[in-house]
């Protein structure tokens, strides 16, 4: 008698196991893309990180962009400026120097010197009339 309690409640086990197994599969196959686990890079979640603290929106009163690409199989990050012509150089240029410093400082601490390269893009937009 016990032995077959034991087998009616290992069945029952391995059935309810398998079930929640097959459920748990099928969510995964109708799981959409952007659900999807993603483990990023290095250098994609560094670029993450100095576009959250430093990146700037190019406005009337910025006059530049400031933001950070992250290119993978070169190990590099891009420091891009997108700048219009009536932008205040030095401001715009103390930006991209602090930038440069915080990726040397930040990639010195986190022993990346010696692989992560940093790379500028630099460009002038002329603004469109409407």
């Amino acid at each position: 008698m016990k032995l077959s309690v034991l087998r009616t409640s290992l069945y029952i086990c391995l059935l309810i196991s398998g079930v929640v197994s097959d459920a748990y599969a099928q969510s995964q196959k109708s799981q959409h893309e952007g659900a999807k686990p993603y483990t990023p890079t290095r250098v994609e979640w560094f670029a993450v990180e100095l576009n959250s603290e430093m990146r700037v929106d190019l406005t009337m009163d910025s006059g530049y962009m400031l933001d950070f690409i992250p290119i993978e199989n070169e190990d590099t990050i891009i420091i891009r400026v997108i700048y219009i012509p009536s932008v205040n150089r030095e401001v715009m240029n103390m930006s991209v120097d602090t930038a440069r410093r915080v990726i040397s400082e930040e990639s010195n601490s986190r022993g990346w010197s010696s692989w992560l390269k940093v790379k500028e893009q630099i460009e002038m937009k002329e603004l469109k009339s409407n």
